[in-house]
Parts: structure tokens; C-alpha cells; sequence
């Protein structure tokens, strides 16, 4: 959660904002506007259009102002949970106030759930806002059967897969060792050179076995299951 929050704080200080632009109509900064003599400020858009653009999907934070937002009213009720006093405010801003509090609310906050769970749509939002939204790969979680994705960050494109859904994290290595792993509890009918690769045993040691007839090949194929048991029954005999 602690990597998720600095995230949001890194991510929300270079947020696009949309009320710079909106329809190829240029907003007018509040401090030119004072400065030219302006009689009130308009918080960046005309005719007052910041009032539905800043939830204009259903209360998701999509700028620097509602991301403030949320994270004050979430800063407020830790801090009245903390000092059991409703008129105690937090001070400065608020993302860094709920940072330097994380660790308490960890520990004392009862809807640390809800928090969390914010907070990833949040994070989530923001990496969409600059384009870091994660890579599908295709590739099947070997876990949980979720799609393992690539995740994007400012260096760009992380080489481990991850899965979105059950969190787990992988390398091309990792993947490649657990499919082998997986074929290796198998039954299945398979040419001499991959089983040699998959059992890890010498194509001669394969040849002897049929040649003894302790293994039948047919159609080019063995059995697997019937090598990987003369393996291990090889491997205990030699045991001390």
C-alpha cells in the first residue's frame, strides 16, 4: 500500500490536467486573468464548466483538484479517528498528510479495505491519465487462468509478467519452469528428445531403456509417466 500511495503522489504532481484545454478553447490561467484586471477568477474554464468536469465519470478522481479532494475527506477522518475530536484538521496537504500517517491507519483505521481499494482505482486512474496503462502479454496466469500483462512504468515496459488478478509475478524463466514442471506430472506420449529435455536424462540412458524393453516406443513416442517413474526408481536406487 505504502508504494501504491508514493505512486499517487509521484503520478498526481505531473497529472494532464484537463482544464488546460477543452474543445480547442485555450483556459484562461486566474493569475493572467488577475492580472489583466479581472473581476473574479474561473478557476480555469469558461462559463463555469469546472463544475461538471472535475466528476464527469461518476465521481472517479480524474484531476489534481478531485484526487485533493479525495484525499482530504479521507485525511479528516483519520485524523478525527486519531485524536477523538471532530474539530482537529489535518495539516498541509493532504496526500503527504495520509503518507506520513499510513502506518497508524495500518494498524488503528477499521476500513483500511476501503481505503485500499480506493486508493488502486485511483492509482489506476492516474497511470491511464499518462499512459501507463499494463500490457496484455495473452498469456494465461498459471495460478488463477487471469491474463499475465506487462506493467509499464517511466522507464518503460517491465520484462516479468503479472497478474492482475491474483497478484502474482513472474519471469519468462519462472513461466517456462512451471509449464515444465506441469508437463512433468503429465501422462502423456511424447518423442525421445523432448522427454530427455523435460526428465533432464541423457537420450542414452532413453535408448537403453527400450532397448531393455523397460519402456515401449511406438509411433516414435514414449510414455512419459513410464519414463519419469524409471527415472525416480533409478535415482532412489542410487541413494545412499
Amino acid at each position: 500500500m505504502r508504494s501504491a500511495l508514493d505512486e499517487v503522489i509521484r503520478l498526481t504532481a505531473t497529472l494532464p490536467d484537463p482544464h488546460e484545454s477543452l474543445l480547442y478553447v485555450k483556459a484562461v490561467p486566474v493569475d493572467a486573468m488577475q492580472r489583466a484586471g479581472g473581476s473574479r477568477p474561473l478557476d480555469g474554464l469558461p462559463f463555469r464548466l469546472e463544475a461538471v468536469l472535475d466528476d464527469w465519470d461518476g465521481g472517479t478522481p480524474r484531476t489534481r483538484a478531485s484526487i485533493a479532494s479525495w484525499a482530504a475527506t479521507w485525511a479528516a477522518s483519520w485524523c478525527r479517528w486519531r485524536h477523538e475530536d471532530p474539530g482537529v484538521r489535518p495539516d498541509g496537504d493532504a496526500l503527504a498528510w495520509l503518507a506520513d500517517n499510513l502506518e497508524w491507519a495500518q494498524e488503528n483505521w477499521p476500513a483500511m479495505d476501503e481505503f485500499a481499494e480506493e486508493l488502486g482505482e485511483v492509482r489506476r486512474r492516474l497511470r491511464e491519465a499518462h499512459g501507463l496503462d499494463p500490457i496484455s502479454s495473452g498469456r494465461p496466469c498459471p495460478v488463477c487462468d487471469g491474463t499475465l500483462v506487462h506493467e509499464v512504468t517511466d522507464d518503460g515496459v517491465r520484462p516479468d509478467y503479472v497478474c492482475p488478478r491474483c497478484g502474482g509475478v513472474y519471469t519468462e524463466q519462472g513461466l517456462a519452469e512451471l509449464a515444465r514442471l506441469r508437463l512433468c506430472s503429465a501422462d502423456a506420449n511424447l518423442t525421445r528428445r523432448d522427454v530427455a529435455r523435460i526428465l533432464d536424462v541423457s537420450a542414452a540412458r532413453i535408448r537403453k531403456w527400450i532397448h531393455r524393453g523397460q519402456i515401449v516406443e511406438a509411433d516414435g513416442r514414449i510414455s512419459l509417466a513410464e519414463a519419469r517413474r524409471l527415472r525416480d526408481a533409478s535415482s532412489s536406487a542410487h541413494r545412499p
